[in-house]
């Protein structure tokens, strides 16, 4: 495993827990499947996201700013976000 800047291995697990929930759906999407796919152990995703609902924030959030369509619509339809 590489060592990175925590802003970087932030990054890089948001990112793949975006990918993921683009697959599935972004309230399957768990800390265990983010650091399979990534090689790395849960407990380092729960360094930067220590529960389930702030990694599900920060997906919305992101896929927002991403213009991610359908973790939006995902998102609107599962009452997290409004239209």
């Amino acid at each position: 495993m590489v060592r990175l800047d925590p802003i970087l291995r932030e990054a890089q697990i948001l990112d793949k827990a975006i990918e993921l929930a683009t697959k599935t759906h972004y309230l399957t999407v768990t800390q265990q499947d983010i650091a399979k796919s990534l090689g790395i152990s849960r407990s380092l995703v729960l360094t930067y996201f220590k529960t389930m609902d702030h990694l599900r924030r920060e997906i919305v959030r992101e896929a927002k700013s991403r213009k991610n369509k359908i973790i939006m619509i995902q998102a609107i339809i599962s009452g997290e976000v409004e239209e």
